[in-house]
């Protein structure tokens, strides 16, 4: 597995990689917004140091119950957790590795961050997302100002760069490889509908929202406002209009800058 970006992470996990492989056990968070890499930066780690030994956990969608047999863990969502108490035990005991992922870690309560080495990412720059879509896109031989193109759409997110490849990938199979820069645009404007910035139908009616109401407003009333849920404006949205430096969240609320 290539990992693209984060290398100081990387470099100091593969560290207590070493160390958990000699016989050590360590309780790891992972913070970074959704999308980022969390997942596959732990199933790294994870085949790292043996696959078959592990156990993977979806925090929000199941009951945890803990399987002793397995050494490692995984828990994804892990803020979905109202009362983690019961994880301590085991994050005390010594006798497992655990690796908790979380895009909302300001939710999480502080027994539970203090019982953990914490590893918080940091924004991607454009270069290694680029990077991301050459890799992806590999079967094709285009110049790097079409990786260029189709990584500015990608609002500095990983998981947006696996999406949209993903996407193109058939268009360029099915229906046209592109030439030249104005063919490639095209398709992005006009079949995938992803314009300049990585910019879709939810993000502008979350921006037209704002701007309707004056440039700031609450999450709970651009939910209400737009009927789109809070967990895709935490998730789809925001992100990518933070990277972008459009919106600034404050106690204040969600507010629109000046570009």
């Amino acid at each position: 597995m290539k990992i693209i970006g984060q290398a100081p992470i990387v470099r100091e996990l593969n560290y207590l990689l070493e160390e958990i492989n000699s016989g050590a056990n360590y309780n790891i968070l992972l913070r970074a917004p959704s999308g980022h890499g969390k997942t596959t930066l732990a199933l790294y780690s994870i085949q790292k140091l043996g696959i078959k030994n592990s156990q993977y956990y979806i925090a929000e969608k199941e009951n945890i119950i803990i399987n002793e047999e397995k050494r490692f863990h995984v828990i994804d969502e892990i803020h979905t957790i109202k009362e983690p108490e019961f994880l301590y035990y085991f994050l005390d005991s010594g006798k497992f590795t655990f690796f908790l992922l979380s895009n909302e870690s300001g939710n999480l309560k502080e027994p539970l961050i203090n019982r953990c080495i914490p590893f918080i990412f940091h924004p991607y720059s454009q270069k290694e997302i680029n990077l991301m879509v050459k890799t992806r896109l590999n079967f094709f031989s285009f110049p790097e100002s079409f990786y260029e193109m189709i990584g500015s759409r990608c609002k500095g997110n990983p998981r947006y760069v696996k999406i949209i490849s993903q996407r193109l990938f058939y268009v360029f199979k099915h229906y046209l490889v592109p030439k030249n820069l104005e063919e490639l645009n095209k398709i992005l404007n006009e079949i995938l509908i992803i314009k300049e910035g990585g910019m879709n139908k939810l993000d502008e009616i979350y921006l037209n929202y704002l701007k309707n109401v004056g440039g700031r407003a609450s999450i709970n009333s651009i939910s209400y406002g737009t009927g789109i849920t809070k967990t895709e404006i935490l998730r789809e949205i925001e992100p990518g209009l933070l990277y972008k430096k459009m919106i600034s969240i404050s106690s204040k609320g969600r507010e629109l800058n000046e570009l």
